[in-house]
Parts: structure tokens; C-alpha cells; sequence
């Protein structure tokens, strides 16, 4: 007869098998699991390490052997993908991907919202549309991480676009903690809505922080250049200087100069607010042209000096100062265009064409060149249309929306007889053009000679309107 401890020591024997069998199948599942995913982290990894390397279809073939069919199953790897796709030129199945992702009217994979919110405030611009405002902030309010740059960029985006200022500069502000590079930008904005108090102290911020970026490298130009603009916003005009002048001594070359000549011309635009002296002023503009003879904005202000000064001699200097550009051989092209712009006060309509042609024959490229001359030639007292024609057409092509260089092929075709192709371009010129009288007396002239007489005498009122407007005020 069987005890029962000997019976309970032949049940425990008899489910040794099963208890066996039990441990190695669920050992070869867990085996199984681990491995797979194993393999999977490697593909993952690959893809990833491919996609950072540019070799996107190596990342292709990786991310095909993880994805599942459900983008939200796996919507980490799903958003890689669409990457991918992306950077491969794929935008529509990108888009696919991120529309599934992240759909326009529910909530869906938070990062993904993020990115569509990002890549809709990139393309928004000055534009106001309702439907891509509301599209922003669905996705914004679905993808919102105040730790992301991007995403708090994108609020500031459409904060700005619903009229809402003081919300963008709370999430720039937030920007420039996470990341005190961001500190130049946030400054000029609460400058631009005027609250200087709170640009000075982020410049000044600003100023501490780019200070000891540059003490660990002072080769980064972009750093110095960013810390001398940001020293000028605190009146630290000279140590502006020194530090942009530094960067020169360290490493000459075209950045560095670019931005000594742009704070020369700082410099004497402070000149000009203070009615300091001309040698003063004039000192600074050539110095600027000394660090960059190819400076433009130079070139612009020395015409200004020009004009603002009726004193003969210090009118002779500053044509000196360019002549002495021209034959340096530096900036020459910028030179005869500033002397043509100078023999132009000066009613010299001979020299002033004949500065602009050299211009243009030095730089073609030069559309602000090419317009001038164009605009000379057709007012000549020969004037010769046909060339005019050809080069106020070529700048358009070149700056299609520039209402200046519009009016000017506008007021070539006119001349030209050429009616309803100048009504065309003059009215894509209206809406932009500083000028708008002298561009309303040209449509009204042009409209009279196609007969139509009502929409004439209207163009005539808002040319007289415009003429009143600063005596009534």
C-alpha cells in the first residue's frame, strides 16, 4: 500500500514532463521575442544611422523590414519613414504618412501634429487664411511640447498672425531660455513692438552669453559678428568695434569685412542723428568701403551725403571719394552707379548715362543697375526704347514682384504705345510702389487712350488725392 508521501513524490514525478515541456516552449518564445526584437533595434538602428548619413535608400530597405502595415501601430518608426520619403523627394507619400499620423480634424501622434504644425507655420508668411490658421492650431494644441524649439516657434508663428504679440513673445521668450542663441532674435522682436526695456535686457543677456561663446572659440565669426550687433543695441558702439576688428586680426576674410563696413555705415547713420560733422560722416562711409569695396549700402549713403550737403566742396569730396573707387578698381561698378545717381542731382544728363553704361557693362547682374539704365534710355532726349525694353524685361524677370522695376517696364511699354501690356504691369506694380501718383497719373493717361474714360478720371481723383493728403494732415 502506498504512503501518502510516497504517492504525493509519483505525482510530482509523473508532472515533471509537462512542467518540462512547459519551461522550454515559453524558454523558446522568450528566446524567440528577444531575438526578434533584437533584430528589429538592429534595422531600426541602421535606418536610423543610414538616414543620418544621406543614405536614404539604405534607410528605405531598413525601415521596411520594421514597419508594420498600421502607421499607428509603430508611429515612431512611421514618422522616420516619412523622412525618409521626404528627403528622397516622396512628399506626396510623406504627406500620406503624416496625414495618417496626424489627422487635420482629430487627435492623433502627438510629434507628428508637432511636424505638421512646424512645416505649415514655415510656409504661412504674411498670410492670414483662416483655414491654414485653424489647421496651425489644431495640430499646435495636439503636438504641443514647451521643450521644443520648433514647437514653441510655431506658437510664436501664429500668435503673431491672429494679432496676439505679447503671447509670441512669451514663446520666444521660452525659446531664448532653452537656448540663449535665440536671445538676438527675441530682443529685435520686443524691440520691433516697442518695448525697449525688455530688448536692452535681453541684449544685454545676449551680450553675456555670445561673450563666452567666443572666449571658447574665438574663430566663429558668426558668434562675434552676433555679439557686436547685439553691444550696438546696448550703445557699446566702440567695443562693437574692437570686437569686430579682433575677429579680423584673428581671420581676414569676406564675413568680417562685410560686417566692419555694415557697422561703419552704423556709425555714420549715428553721425547723421547726432548732426555731426561731414568729415566725421564721410570718414566712416569710406572706411566702410575700405573693408568692403563691394558694399552697397555704402555706395547708398554716399549719395544721400551727397544730396543732404549743398556745400560745393563737400560736394567735390564725396565725387572724389568715388572717383577714387573707380580707379582703384575695387567696387567699380557700385562707383559709376553711385556717380550716375550724384550727376543726377546735379541735372547732368549726359554724364549720368554715361556712368550708368558703365556700370552695366562692369556688372550686368546688377538689376538696380540695369533698371536705371533702362529707365534712362527711355527718358533720353533720343531715347532708345528698343534697348530699354530689353533690359526692363530682363530685371523683371530676374525680381518679378519689385514694383520699381515694374514701373519702369510699365513706363517702357507705355512710351512704346504698348497700351494694354503697361496698364497690366503698372497695376501689379500699384499696390507696392512707394510713388503710387506718379503710377495713377500713368494709368489714367493709359486708360484715356483706350477709351475708357470712367475708370480714367477715377485714377486721376486718387493721384489728386494722394497730392492733398499731406496738407490735410
Amino acid at each position: 500500500m502506498n504512503s501518502p508521501e510516497s504517492s504525493k513524490y509519483r505525482d510530482l514525478l509523473l508532472s515533471l514532463p509537462s512542467v518540462v515541456v512547459f519551461c522550454t516552449v515559453m524558454g523558446m518564445v522568450l528566446v524567440g521575442f528577444f531575438s526578434t526584437s533584437s533584430v528589429e533595434a538592429k534595422y531600426r538602428a541602421g535606418a536610423q544611422k543610414a538616414f543620418k548619413d544621406n543614405e536614404y535608400g539604405r534607410a528605405k530597405v531598413f525601415y521596411a523590414r520594421v514597419l508594420d502595415d498600421d502607421p499607428m501601430a509603430n508611429p515612431r518608426d512611421w514618422l522616420s519613414y516619412a523622412d525618409v520619403l521626404a528627403a528622397t523627394g516622396e512628399e506626396p507619400r510623406a504627406k500620406s504618412i503624416l496625414d495618417q499620423l496626424a489627422p487635420d480634424e482629430k487627435p492623433g501622434y502627438g510629434p507628428a501634429h508637432e511636424r505638421k504644425a512646424t512645416n505649415i507655420a514655415a510656409k504661412l508668411g504674411e498670410s492670414k487664411d483662416p483655414d491654414k490658421l485653424s489647421k496651425l492650431l489644431h495640430h499646435l494644441t495636439y503636438g504641443n511640447d514647451d521643450r521644443s524649439i520648433a514647437c514653441l516657434k510655431a506658437w510664436s508663428t501664429y500668435y503673431m498672425a491672429v494679432n496676439e504679440p505679447t503671447k509670441a513673445l512669451d514663446k520666444m521668450d521660452m525659446v531664448a531660455k532653452i537656448d540663449p542663441n535665440y536671445l538676438p532674435v527675441v530682443a529685435h522682436m520686443f524691440g520691433q513692438q516697442g518695448d525697449e526695456a525688455q530688448k536692452w535686457k535681453l541684449a544685454e543677456k545676449s551680450v553675456q552669453h555670445l561673450s563666452l561663446e567666443l572666449e571658447r572659440d574665438p574663430m566663429n565669426h558668426q558668434n562675434r559678428i552676433r555679439l557686436a550687433q547685439m553691444m550696438l543695441v546696448i550703445d557699446r558702439e566702440d567695443d562693437a568695434g574692437t570686437t569686430l576688428l579682433e575677429g579680423l586680426a584673428i581671420k581676414d576674410d569676406a564675413t568680417i569685412r562685410t560686417a566692419l563696413a555694415a557697422y561703419s555705415v552704423h556709425r555714420f547713420a549715428k553721425e547723421v542723428e547726432r548732426n555731426g560733422k561731414f568729415t566725421r560722416k564721410l570718414n566712416f562711409l569710406a572706411k566702410a568701403l575700405q573693408f568692403d569695396p563691394k558694399y552697397a549700402p555704402a555706395y547708398t549713403q554716399m549719395v544721400f551725403l551727397f544730396r543732404r550737403n549743398r556745400d560745393e566742396s563737400e560736394r567735390k569730396e564725396v565725387k572724389r571719394r568715388l572717383l577714387e573707387m573707380v580707379t582703384s578698381g575695387q567696387g567699380a561698378a557700385l562707383a559709376h552707379f553711385a556717380l550716375s545717381d550724384l550727376y543726377g542731382i546735379e541735372r547732368n544728363a549726359e554724364q549720368m548715362q554715361w556712368h550708368a553704361e558703365k556700370a552695366y557693362s562692369m556688372d550686368p547682374g546688377l538689376t538696380v543697375v540695369a533698371n536705371n539704365l533702362a529707365w534712362l534710355l527711355a527718358h533720353a532726349e533720343d531715347p532708345d526704347l528698343d534697348r530699354a525694353m530689353e533690359l526692363a524685361r530682363d530685371v523683371v524677370k530676374t525680381a518679378p514682384n519689385q514694383p520699381e522695376y515694374l514701373d519702369t517696364l510699365g513706363t517702357v511699354l507705355m512710351k512704346r504705345g504698348e497700351y494694354d501690356d503697361a496698364i497690366d504691369v503698372l497695376e501689379r506694380a500699384l499696390p507696392a510702389i512707394s510713388s503710387k501718383k506718379n503710377v495713377h497719373e500713368k494709368l489714367a493717361f493709359l486708360y484715356e487712350k483706350i477709351g475708357q474714360d470712367t475708370i480714367a478720371d477715377m485714377h486721376n481723383q486718387q493721384a489728386r488725392g494722394i497730392a492733398t493728403a499731406p496738407r490735410i494732415q
